[in-house]
């Protein structure tokens, strides 16, 4: 690691891979690793993009077949600014990694003296955003005093940070109507990051920087304009890697957009206003387990519909996961995709898009396997509608239960006996959350599958799960006065796309319920079957402000049926 200033002072402003295969070791040996000896590596993009983060690493080959590897990677945070690696040729057993996540350009910061800042967003807290400009006023170490007694409105001010870097100025900001902060650590040289809250712009600087603005300021107003595109903004993400076997070779990559994996990503919102998610993605390759591709999760203001481009899988690339969480306390419920292969071309996907019920899995695990007369199940707790699997949140609730022929089995250990004759098996999962000012729709569901079982049916079992189609927008609403037309299909386990169904039938009820047990006043809809295709139409007297719960009714050929009500599928706006 290569930090801002010589002496080891300040961040890490660059990381370098050095690897020398052909250094044997039979004693006392001295090993001189030097990052000039290095050579960049870097991304360039159809879009205008930075780098938001990276991974590197190395793997080798422990085997003649290349299988069994032993190795390392690591993820570089979004305060570094480039990355590294020595030149490799002829290692026939190496296989090498770099990684990054590239958003739109950030804001830059320019003095009215013409400098350009080095500054680093504070985390957790709004970035400056698009374009403008104010007044810089210093105002000493950012007490809530320093704040109140500076004419801030509409100005930036410019504090003097303690040597722990604090936890950001959002509220005395907000306070004094200030248009955004800078922050500095006196007599220090290189960057700094602190965290803080979302609100009033915030971004550190270097001590240099902050005696430069001074300096304007002691001849007259100073200012400082900014232009570019808050992180949590961008709309487009590079999710990047290069990967080379037998050689390391550093450089720039020139990537078009057409030869990438390209997601149309959907953010849904479940509250009446804006709020951030934050985003992660993991990359890996064979025989080496997965790490953050960027080292840094980055936020996302939601509602937001955005291009998420990966470098496409091949035969033997990177696998890639989507990791999505709602905030960042150790309490929060993450939302999963994958990990898995992604090929070039386009595909849409939908984060927190109500109805919420149960899911595939995004991973291969099968939702039940049978294995003789053991029977196993990874369940998520709920998913969304676009099929991400969730982890529990801490006010989150659910519970499970199993039936044979009618009669409750309790698990062992996690695993249910079934009797080597065909039985009929149900299970039901329930789950809710509270209603609150950021969960308004997509409350609770509760589900119950119906399968048959025998000693023959073994692998994964057959539960239908339901996959139902609202043409809501990113609130998770329909407009009033409109009739709503809902498709329904199902997915199975071991199968691609959606099976055939026998039978689908849709109800709907109205109101503010939050749990399942409190609906009651359900109506059918009207339903249509095009070439094995099912859609229900809901009526558009629906008044606004409303919210519409859904229960389905879904059975196939085989024997298997799966009933699901769902709370607070939509909201009628």
């Amino acid at each position: 690691m290569t930090r801002d200033e010589s002496g080891n002072v300040g961040n890490v402003a660059s990381v370098s891979q050095l690897y020398d295969h052909a250094v044997k070791v039979s004693g006392d040996t001295t090993l001189t690793l030097d990052a000039r000896d290095a050579d960049r590596i870097s991304w360039d993009t159809d879009k205008p993009s930075r780098a938001s983060g990276f991974s590197m690493g190395v793997a080798v080959g422990l085997d003649d077949s290349r299988q069994l590897k032993a190795g390392y990677l690591a993820s570089i945070p979004s305060y570094t600014k480039a990355v590294y690696a020595q030149r490799v040729d002829d290692a026939d057993d190496l296989t090498f990694l770099a990684s990054a996540r590239q958003t739109a350009p950030g804001a830059v910061l320019t003095s009215g003296g013409g400098r350009t800042l080095d500054t680093l967003p504070v985390q957790k807290a709004t970035e400056f955003d698009g374009k403008g400009s104010a007044q810089v006023v210093p105002i000493g170490k950012g007490s809530d005093a320093d704040f109140a007694a500076a004419d801030l409105k509409g100005r930036i001010a410019l504090v003097d940070a303690g040597t722990g870097g604090g936890n950001g100025y959002t509220w005395a900001a907000a306070k004094a109507g200030a248009e955004g902060v800078l922050a500095a650590v006196p007599d220090t040289k290189g960057r700094f990051q602190m965290t803080g809250q979302e609100g009033v712009p915030q971004a550190t600087i270097t001590w240099d920087d902050s005696l430069a603005l001074k300096a304007e300021a002691a001849h007259g107003p100073a200012t400082v304009s900014w232009s570019g595109t808050a992180t949590a903004n961008s709309p487009y993400v590079y999710n990047l890697a290069t990967i080379s076997r037998g050689s390391i070779r550093p450089g720039v990559r020139r990537v078009h957009d057409r030869d990438l994996a390209r997601a149309d990503a959907r953010y849904h919102v479940q509250s009446a206003g804006d709020t951030t998610y934050w985003s992660d993605v993991q990359v890996g390759i064979p025989g080496v387990a997965s790490v953050w591709a960027g080292g840094t999760t980055l936020p996302l203001r939601a509602p937001q519909q955005r291009t998420e481009f990966f470098t496409p899988s091949g035969d033997d690339g990177p696998t890639w996961t989507t990791l999505m969480r709602r905030d960042l306390s150790p309490y929060s419920s993450t939302a999963y995709d994958g990990p898995h292969a992604v090929g070039k071309g386009h595909t849409t996907t939908q984060w927190y898009k109500s109805p919420y019920g149960p899911v595939r899995n995004t991973y291969a695990a099968p939702l039940m396997t049978r294995d003789s007369n053991r029977l196993t199940y990874v369940v998520a707790p709920f998913g969304d509608a676009g099929g991400h699997d969730n982890t529990l949140a801490r006010t989150d609730y659910g519970t499970r239960q199993l039936l044979v022929n009618g009669a409750p089995q309790p698990p062992t250990s996690g695993i249910f006996t079934l009797p080597q004759e065909k039985a009929e098996v149900t299970f039901r999962q329930n789950w809710r959350r509270p209603a609150s000012a950021m969960d308004r729709v997509g409350l609770a569901y509760a589900t119950e599958w119906t399968f048959s079982s025998s000693a023959a049916t073994q692998g994964a079992q057959r539960l239908l799960v339901p996959v139902l189609d609202v043409p809501s927008d990113l609130r998770n609403a329909r407009p009033t006065g409109e009739a709503t037309a809902i498709g329904l299909r199902a997915v199975v386990d071991g199968t691609n796309g959606a099976v055939t169904l026998d039978d689908a039938r849709l109800e709907y009820a109205y109101g503010t319920a939050t749990t399942t047990d409190a609906i009651t006043d359900w109506h059918t809809a009207s339903m249509t079957r095009s070439h094995g295709t099912w859609r229900a139409t809901l009526p558009g007297t629906t008044p606004s402000g409303t919210f519409v719960h859904l229960r389905v009714t879904l059975a196939d050929g085989h024997g298997a049926k799966v009933s699901q009500t769902m709370v607070r599928a939509y909201e009628v706006l």
